[in-house]
């Protein structure tokens, strides 16, 4: 029984409970066996308007029991098939659809941040870039399908992180993002990427590892003589877990890469939060205000830092593949160190810092020991 009622509680608060009519007048909730949910609504004119007027279920006659399901199902992080048959939903056309509206919430999710405006990190932060796409078999010649980059900013307080798709990894491209999203004065670690090196000019502390001779890099405040362990852990962590989820659903089609980045990116500040239910229903009680039809304010291309692929591309290059390639594309500019690294789940015990950076920028007042 006390399933049921918070199913009633649940589905109260999904479903509108009074609508007016496109006349004008009011409408009353009348019961119409014929119908899927036995009600609908209707006004003195005669006018009837379904029960699911303006929700996220409407133009829908499946079960809202079995929907609901299948939110459930999906959002905690179940394959696609699986969440299809726990609703007793078919698979490959039926529940493909309602992934994508769902996903389409998380896109309005990033929108009304404004592509993350409202977030501004601070305190020790970790960034990074990383390839996302299929890995090239021995290394051996040019890939034929599409490539993304993906550059990424976390807070190691909050372990909350931002991810934008970009077109190069250049200074130009990176440095206004860094700006943008972290306030001066914070510390911020990353690999040695030469795009990196003017950040301590910027009134940032930048401390820098090469993954080519170490994994973990340790300085020394001379003001305070503070010992700082420089790593990129938490980053590194974030996009196994990013590429892991386009690993389970066998790479996705290009237009539809934003969707899921979406979706990772809403998962991440969700789990911070606690209720991943809540956050969702309410996100969706957001959208769907019951009130009027749902206005969906995100453009596309919902990141203003990337060109999409070309219709072109996508009907030479139709899916995006993630395999879990960590190696940057051929042609970039160079960098001082081999950009070819391993996650933070492959470090040493040890300490190597027998190799000093060079032509890199030190912290103003950190040194290497």
């Amino acid at each position: 029984m006390l399933k049921i009622f918070r199913f009633k509680i649940l589905v109260t608060c999904l479903l509108p409970s009074e609508l007016i009519c496109h006349c004008g007048a009011n409408c009353t909730l009348n019961r119409r066996t014929s119908t899927t949910d036995g009600f609908t609504f209707r006004c003195k004119k005669g006018h009837e308007l379904g029960m699911r007027k303006n929700s996220f279920f409407e133009r829908s006659s499946y079960n809202i029991r079995d929907l609901i399901v299948f939110i459930k199902y999906y959002i905690e992080g179940h394959s696609l098939h699986m969440s299809a048959k726990c609703a007793n939903m078919e698979y490959k056309s039926t529940s493909v659809h309602w992934a994508s509206f769902i996903r389409e919430m998380f896109c309005e999710y990033i929108y009304i941040y404004t592509e993350y405006e409202m977030i501004r990190f601070q305190g020790d932060v970790e960034l990074d870039e990383s390839l996302f796409g299929r890995k090239i078999k021995y290394n051996r010649g040019k890939p034929t399908w599409n490539r993304i980059l993906i550059f990424g900013i976390i807070e190691r307080s909050s372990n909350k992180i931002v991810m934008y798709p970009v077109d190069s990894r250049g200074a130009d491209v990176l440095i206004p993002l860094i700006q943008k999203r972290i306030e001066p004065g914070s510390r911020i670690f990353s690999d040695s990427w030469g795009a990196y090196s003017g950040l301590n000019r910027l009134g940032y502390e930048h401390c820098t590892v090469i993954h080519k001779t170490s994994f973990k890099q340790v300085y020394i405040n001379t003001e305070t003589n503070e010992e700082v362990q420089c790593c990129t852990n938490r980053i590194e962590g974030a996009w196994e877990i990013a590429k892991d989820h386009f690993r389970r659903i066998n790479g996705t089609n290009s237009n539809l890469f934003e969707q899921h980045l979406c979706e990772i990116v809403w998962r991440n500040h969700v789990h911070r939060a606690g209720n991943i239910y809540a956050s969702f229903f309410d996100l969706m009680k957001t959208i769907y205000t019951l009130d009027m039809a749902p206005r969906f304010t995100y453009t596309k291309p919902l990141f203003r830092t990337w060109t999409p692929p070309s219709k072109t591309d996508e009907a030479r290059h139709n899916i995006t593949i993630v395999q879990g390639s960590d190696a940057e594309s051929d042609g970039e500019e160079a960098s001082t160190v081999d950009t070819s690294e391993p996650t933070g789940s492959s470090l040493p015990a040890s300490i190597d810092n027998s190799e000093k950076s060079k032509g890199q920028a030190k912290p103003a007042v950190l040194e290497e020991m």
